[in-house]
């Protein structure tokens, strides 16, 4: 029994265990408010938990405070934009592993990021909620050295 008084049995295995996986947390950082909302939705339905953030200096605290396993970051923002925030990301050597995906209305801008930022991950918007969290699963991969 547990400390919730709920009996746990498994009849004809023995030495059994359950993992379960953990819940990644994703960290948000975005000016529109509906962006947010919607991809929030998305992503809680899927298991994320979710923290935001409306602009990159936001951003850079809540990533220091709360170490998200994955910072979806958009480009164009007040204050620290997201070319900026990602700089800081990456020169961070507690934040600097932290994967990071790029978010632009504008293609062009997305074409242009590497040679902008340290980033790998990068969407157009619009996206589709299939692109977005197959670019998620992607980047939350470990890596193999």
């Amino acid at each position: 029994m547990n400390s919730n008084g709920i009996k746990f049995q498994c009849s004809g295995f023995s030495g059994l265990f359950v993992t379960i996986p953990h819940m990644s947390k994703i960290l948000l950082v975005d000016d529109d408010r509906a962006v947010v909302e919607t991809v929030a939705f998305l992503l809680n339905s899927e298991g994320y938990t979710v923290l935001t953030a409306a602009n990159g200096e936001e951003g850079l605290i809540m990533a220091r405070n709360e170490q998200p396993d994955l910072i979806l970051l958009d480009i164009l923002m007040p204050k620290i934009n997201g070319y900026q925030m990602a700089a800081f990301l990456a020169a961070d050597q507690k934040l600097k592993k932290i994967p990071v995906v790029l978010l632009t209305a504008t293609s062009q801008m997305a074409g242009s990021v590497k040679i902008e930022t340290s980033a790998k991950y990068k969407i157009s918007k619009p996206f589709s909620a299939d692109e977005l969290l197959g670019t998620i699963r992607k980047a939350l991969k470990p890596q193999k050295i």
